[in-house]
């Protein structure tokens, strides 16, 4: 793939981002989604809605950037429709890195959409 690099007063560097990802029903512990950077970006927030209830309390997802855990965004029994509260923070990710979404324990009912707002990180090449 080739790369390039963008100026810093290109839109892409001067508005935030945002993808989304839908999270399907599966079983305990499993990685349902994973979010790829394509150039060192800044993760702002990630949240969603739950689009199918979970039947556990404890239901919900865990964060981590490549092998690392960040955050959870715990769903618990909420109803269809609900907002599932958002990570704010700066996790940073080079091109090429990921984050993975992956279910908790007692989570094998809940199903999801997420967004995930980032901010491209000046001076980063893009890959095209």
């Amino acid at each position: 793939m080739a790369r390039k690099s963008m100026a810093y007063d290109h839109a892409a560097y001067t508005t935030r981002q945002v993808d989304h990802l839908t999270g399907p029903a599966a079983a305990a512990s499993t990685a349902i989604r994973k979010f790829v950077a394509f150039t060192d970006i800044k993760i702002k927030s990630i949240g969603g809605n739950v689009r199918v209830a979970g039947t556990h309390d404890a239901a919900g997802y865990e964060l981590i950037n490549g092998v690392t855990s960040f955050a959870t965004l715990t769903a618990g029994t909420l109803t269809a429709g609900a907002s599932i509260v958002a990570y704010t923070g700066n996790q940073t990710l080079a091109s090429g890195g990921y984050i993975n979404v992956k279910t908790l324990a007692d989570s094998a009912t809940l199903a999801a959409d997420f967004y995930i707002e980032y901010e491209l990180i000046p001076g980063a090449e893009v890959t095209v």
